[in-house]
């Protein structure tokens, strides 16, 4: 069968579309947090993972991360909502990373542990965006 002139078959295409996929397939994404571990190691290895399989939209990227929350960091990090700034996944993590880095010292003893909190109470304060 002739082609038409100028209309070319779309391999080029199909080759980016499948070497993206076995490419992803090369990344593992990291384990899930777990309250009282290293929070800032965990957000480095997301932000890896997140740029190793092009993962650019800074609402996804916070979906993924909070999939990948142990059931207790889920309920805490949930109602943090993403600021409306330039990077605001950045500015989404360091905020999460600064009340699971207070859980964790409570846990260990270093500051008064607080009463029972209810995560569904709106006691968060707005993000400040730098």
């Amino acid at each position: 069968m002739a082609l038409e002139e100028g209309v070319a078959p779309n391999v080029e295409e199909q080759n980016i579309e499948e070497r993206h996929v076995n490419i992803s397939g090369l990344f593992r994404r990291p384990e899930k947090y777990r309250i009282g571990e290293d929070f800032d190691l965990f957000f480095r290895k997301s932000v890896l993972y997140f740029d190793a399989i092009d993962l650019t939209d800074e609402r996804k990227k916070r979906l993924a991360l909070l999939f990948n929350l142990s059931e207790d960091a889920f309920r805490l990090a949930e109602g943090v909502p993403l600021p409306e700034c330039q990077n605001s996944f950045d500015a989404w993590g360091k905020e999460i990373a600064t009340r699971f880095e207070k859980i964790k010292r409570q846990l260990r003893g270093d500051i008064p542990l607080v009463r029972e909190f209810n995560c569904q109470e709106k006691l968060w304060m707005p993000i400040q965006c730098l």
